[in-house]
């Protein structure tokens, strides 16, 4: 839950707001331009005033590093607005006070603006730690249109640039540099690189790919000195030693810009502090972006502000939505190897990892991180085509089974084969016996899942694979709820397996003196009624399980049959331990009986995979399932033939 302010609350009286007013919007980057585009997507009708300190206009922030490695040209990074005819801008013009108690705000000029709702997208500055030296010039930062204006002219002057700072922006701002032949050394206080994105074994891969380009490389060491006479000449490492340089860039992090929030009374810590509605301590003032603090977390890239802006524009357009967090990722692409990382993959984390996993391949090196079971990092570098299935699955902390982990050890693959690499001969409907090939065959351009299934007849009897189809045609979709009746009847079964091995045989009447119950599995009479009710019950579970499997129009009432099958074999089960009383038994009467575990440890096993298929929409998972079905049924045909058997013994003996 989100951050409460009880205390701030009693300012606020609704004759304050002002529906004629506009909305203010304080800060034109990335996420500040990204809630104006979505309120205008929505429909969003009222008057809406953008302040922004930066001359230019709104720009995308997060295509800097392109521009400045010379991929993109200037222009391209006009963010297009579209209609904006109730916006205006007043770019070039900061925010300098905020007041609450009005509802007002003042700009850089002296003027005062009405506002019924606020919100700060204010950004964050960059984080230049307090070195000696800092200040002469040649010394520079990487965060703004100007700051890469800065750097490209430097390009040609520059003969020996130090970077300080290994993280994304720091590698980008290195390569940036290196378009020109400057001779470019990159610092960095880790032992490894982008140590809060990925794990030593993906660093090391990414250190060997820009060595190879030509970047030095100097780790677990940082700055301490900044020399030189009128500008940048050396620098002093930690351990003493120097290094001639004439350029220094600091990509050392951030600092959310806050002292506006500050001086108007909003709370704040490291960041301006929201709740899951991201209002900050007054209810109609908001905060997005790197500015903002929720539950303790300040985001330091650019995506989970996006997610913010987002979710702020539904909320002022009337859904009832709550921002919950973020899960960090990030990209970069060295040399032709890319290089991924998604939520907590390392102990600078703010996840608490206790299992980590890793495929290591000459292609690329992949790892996974768990939590108690559920998927809460995963980085990389190399190919990684299902890289974009595992950012929702980090988001959502999906658990992660043993067949999975087993195959991402194996395989360096986690999830399920995605629609395009389903083999031809992959059964993905059991109860059709439809591969893959035979479901393409129906498949047109548009075509729905339900379309699909209503033409190839594909999740018409139990519905389980319709996960599946809908992966063919790209259809959004769910994990179905676990089958509660298959899923107690398979714990059910298993447990009875294994008593049925360890419990002692039920007592033996000895005398008149003792209980008369016993003579359930003693007297004659009684073994016969429960004899051939058990055949009955049999008999009548094996027809229900072959009408299953039948016709079409025995199939369609797949689910009732299966159930029924399910009740009378757990009846059986019971019935059995009053027939046998678990008493010793030998020759064919111990044959017949092992048979009959045999059966209800497989159904057990068998009935728990179909309670978890809806869950599990794996190609593998339903392999694994036809087979231990089939070996079922297998070993269901000799049931029957031991029963005549010792029918016959026991009437003719």
């Amino acid at each position: 839950m989100g951050t409460q302010f009880p205390a701030q609350q009693a300012l606020h009286a609704p004759n304050r707001y002002r529906p004629d007013a506009p909305v203010i919007i304080v800060g034109n980057g990335p996420v500040g331009v990204h809630l104006l585009t979505e309120l205008k997507r929505l429909g969003f009708d009222r008057p809406i005033v953008q302040f922004g300190r930066e001359e230019s206009h709104p720009y995308d922030r997060v295509a800097l590093s392109s521009l400045l490695q010379g991929k993109v040209t200037p222009d391209s990074l006009v963010s297009p607005l579209g209609n904006l005819s109730n916006v205006s801008f007043q770019s070039g013009t900061g925010i300098v006070a905020i007041h609450p108690e009005h509802q007002t705000v003042t700009d850089q000029n002296g003027l005062t603006y009405q506002y019924s709702t606020l919100v700060l997208a204010l950004g964050s500055s960059p984080h230049v730690p307090s070195i000696s030296g800092r200040a002469l010039p040649g010394v520079y930062t990487f965060r703004s249109m100007k700051d890469v204006e800065r750097l490209r002219t430097r390009h040609f002057r520059s003969r020996h640039c130090v970077v300080l700072g290994g993280g994304l922006l720091g590698i980008e701002a290195a390569l940036g540099m290196m378009r020109y032949g400057t001779r470019v050394t990159l610092i960095h206080h880790a032992p490894f690189l982008m140590n809060r994105q990925l794990e030593s074994r993906s660093a090391d891969q990414l250190h060997r790919a820009l060595e190879a380009k030509g970047l030095n490389l100097c780790l677990n060491t940082t700055i301490t000195e900044i020399e030189g006479d009128s500008r940048v000449e050396r620098i002093r490492l930690r351990l003493g030693e120097e290094m001639d340089c004439d350029t220094v860039i600091f990509s050392t992090g951030i600092r959310p810009n806050i002292n506006l929030a500050r001086e108007a009374g909003i709370a704040v810590g490291r960041g301006i502090q929201v709740n899951d509605s991201l209002q900050t301590s007054f209810d109609d003032i908001y905060a997005v972006g790197e500015c903002c603090e929720h539950n303790g977390e300040v985001y330091g890239l650019v995506s989970p502000g996006l997610e913010q802006a987002a979710t702020l524009a539904r909320r002022l357009t009337g859904t009832d939505i709550s921002y919950r967090g973020s899960v960090l990722s990030s990209s970069l692409k060295v040399s032709d190897l890319p290089v991924k990382s998604i939520g907590s993959v390392s102990d600078y984390g703010p996840a608490l990892i206790d299992c980590t996993l890793h495929h290591t391949s000459d292609k690329h090196s992949r790892v996974i991180t768990l939590h108690r079971g559920k998927l809460v990092g995963a980085a990389g570098t190399g190919e990684w085509p299902e890289f974009h299935q595992l950012q929702d699955a980090v988001s959502k902390q999906a658990r992660i089974y043993p067949w999975q982990r087993r195959r991402f050890l194996r395989e360096g693959r986690l999830l399920a084969q995605e629609n395009q690499t389903f083999p031809d001969n992959a059964v993905l409907c059991n109860c059709r016996r439809l591969s893959a090939a035979d479901i393409r065959c129906h498949l047109q351009h548009g075509m729905t899942a339900q379309e699909l299934c209503n033409a190839s007849g594909a999740a018409q009897v139990c519905g389980t694979c319709e996960p599946l189809i809908a992966k063919l045609t790209a259809t959004p979709t769910e994990a179905g709820a676990v089958s509660k009746l298959p899923l107690v009847a398979g714990l059910t079964a298993l447990i009875y397996a294994v008593l049925y091995s360890f419990l002692p045989a039920f007592p033996v009447q000895q005398s008149v003196l003792d209980p008369a119950w016993p003579k359930l599995w003693t007297s004659g009479i009684a073994r016969q009624w429960t004899g051939y009710s058990l055949l009955s019950l049999i008999a009548l579970s094996m027809v229900v399980s072959l009408a299953k499997r039948g016709p079409n129009r025995l199939v369609r009432g797949f689910r009732l049959a299966r159930n029924l099958h399910l009740i009378l074999t757990l009846s059986m089960a019971l019935l059995l331990l009053v027939h046998t009383g678990l008493q010793p038994s030998t020759n064919l009467n111990f044959t017949l009986l092992s048979c009959a575990i045999a059966l209800i440890t497989l159904g057990g096993i068998t009935s728990l995979l179909v309670a978890l298929e809806p869950r599990v929409q794996s190609v593998h998972f339903k392999a694994w399932k036809r087979r231990l079905a089939g070996l079922h049924l297998y070993l269901a045909w000799p049931l029957p033939v031991l029963l005549g058997f010792h029918i016959v013994s026991v009437y003719y003996f």
